[in-house]
């Protein structure tokens, strides 16, 4: 199993297809490389800084629950 490190340095293709295969520590770089962009998008969207937030995590959970589709 790749380290926290290795999984770091891995293109966003590959990371995915760690996530797919259930790898929590791929799933948290995942969410650290495109979690503010993703608020970001979400607040310009909504105006609602608690909104956005819950948007963005419903995101990323959406991702983590469908991973098996990617």
């Amino acid at each position: 199993m790749a380290s926290q490190s290795e999984i770091s340095s891995l293109a966003d293709e590959d990371v995915m297809a760690l996530v797919c295969d259930g790898d929590p520590r791929a799933f948290e770089v995942l969410y650290d490389r495109h979690s503010g962009a993703a608020f970001s998008l979400a607040y310009r969207m909504v105006g609602n800084r608690g909104v956005a937030e819950d948007i963005s995590q419903e995101a990323f959970l959406s991702i983590w629950r469908s991973r098996l589709r990617y």
